[in-house]
């Protein structure tokens, strides 16, 4: 059997309990339930699956029924699953599955109380749902249902910050992927379109769903269309909208590639140049890679478009982090120009600039526009395309400027 959820990393801290001996002045220290999932970590990355397991389980049996530490031990135990062979994988899932069911009998994270461990209770679900949806379809609807339970009731708590509403629709999405496991064509639209309404703009996970596929609903498929092409209209204008309100800059830049050789401005004039700015250690930026690996393989065939990572590990010192940032690059195989960030590529921007930023740069060396923060595929897709297109403009208004 399975069972359910997922969490942030920044969420498990450490800590220590140093208990004194009566009959002796030295300290034994004792390992958190926190520590023990940390190891358990550093145990799967090295393949050490069994020990990995044990170390987990022995964490929960530590925590005394510690219902916050359940939820960073559901993320944790999904993750760990994600590297593991096919049997551990299935045990790792099985004690992320038996913390979900707790967390679930005692409605700590049901979003009527704590919106923050509502929160990531949230997260947690929709984690663990993908995670099992190909393994188990019936626990994985189960899981998504609770998932998109949470979210109706974070809509509606007072707790929880207004602004962020639109942050929601996103996890809404869990309800329709329930209905759509149980074959119900009618509750599936009302949960879509609930979803969509809500804010939900992550068309890559249902677009890619198999779920929603086996579902077999014209329907179904024809809201999914109708609602993604609105989805790309409206991105279209955000990107026109966005470039244009934007105070544009000249950028310069000299940088060493990870695989040899250097890549500066000048080499890349003439061209369009979108340049994430990232580091191994910002966990955002490792998320957003996939996104930036989809754009590349989309404008490959486009001669004048350039995707360019550059690591931010440490732009003080890049040289004494070229190696691990290589290594990042090829275990990860990223086929896009991988480089290494200076100082001075940051001193150019806004002295708040966070990590993940994509730099928009036209043909000219100029930046049109910064998407601050993890940005999907069709949203870096729509500001290149912007690009692209106030370029081909130019062209064709010189072109006609030497006709008469």
């Amino acid at each position: 059997m399975l069972a359910k959820f997922s969490c942030f990393a920044t969420l498990i801290t450490l800590c220590f309990f140093i208990f004194a001996s009566a009959q002796a002045t030295a300290q034994t220290e004792v390992l958190s339930p926190d520590d023990l999932i940390r190891m358990a970590t550093q145990a799967a990355d090295k393949g050490s699956f069994s020990e990995s397991l044990d170390l987990a389980r022995q964490a929960r049996s530590s925590s005394g029924g510690d219902l916050a530490f359940d939820v960073r031990y559901i993320s944790a135990n999904v993750d760990m699953a994600a590297k593991a062979d096919a049997r551990h994988s299935v045990s790792l899932l099985n004690e992320a599955i038996k913390a979900a069911n707790n967390l679930e009998k005692s409605k700590y994270c049901d979003g009527k109380g704590n919106p923050e461990i509502a929160w990531h209770y949230m997260l947690v679900m929709g984690k663990l749902g993908n995670a099992i949806e190909a393994k188990h379809q019936r626990i994985a609807s189960q899981i998504f249902l609770a998932q998109y339970k949470v979210a109706n009731n974070l809509k509606t708590n007072p707790a929880y910050p207004q602004e962020s509403l639109a942050l929601i629709g996103n996890h809404m999405i869990g309800g329709a992927k329930a209905w759509a496991i149980k074959k119900d064509e009618a509750k599936t639209l009302t949960a879509l379109q609930t979803a969509i309404d809500g804010g939900f703009d992550d068309f890559e996970s249902i677009l890619e769903s198999e779920t929603f596929e086996k579902l077999g609903s014209e329907k179904v498929n024809a809201s999914i269309a109708k609602n993604f092409a609105n989805y790309k209209t409206r991105l279209a204008k955000w990107a026109r909208d966005s470039v244009a309100g934007f105070n544009s800059f000249n950028y310069r830049y000299e940088v060493d590639s990870v695989h040899g050789g250097q890549i500066n401005n000048a080499d890349l004039r003439g061209k369009i140049v979108v340049l994430d700015l990232w580091a191994t250690w910002c966990q955002p930026c490792i998320e957003a890679i996939p996104h930036i690996e989809k754009l590349h393989g989309k404008m490959a065939s486009i001669a004048n478009v350039e995707i360019l990572g550059v690591s931010m590990d440490d732009p003080d010192a890049p040289h004494e982090v070229f190696g691990k940032v290589r290594r990042f690059v090829d275990d990860r195989n990223i086929e896009y120009e991988v480089a290494m960030g200076t100082r001075s590529m940051m001193n150019q921007l806004n002295p708040d600039q966070k990590l993940p930023s994509v730099l928009f740069i036209d043909a000219n060396g100029k930046v049109r526009y910064i998407a601050q923060g993890p940005h999907n595929f069709f949203q870096l897709s729509a500001l290149t395309n912007e690009l692209i297109r106030l370029q081909d403009s130019a062209a064709t208004n010189f072109q006609h400027s030497e006709i008469r």
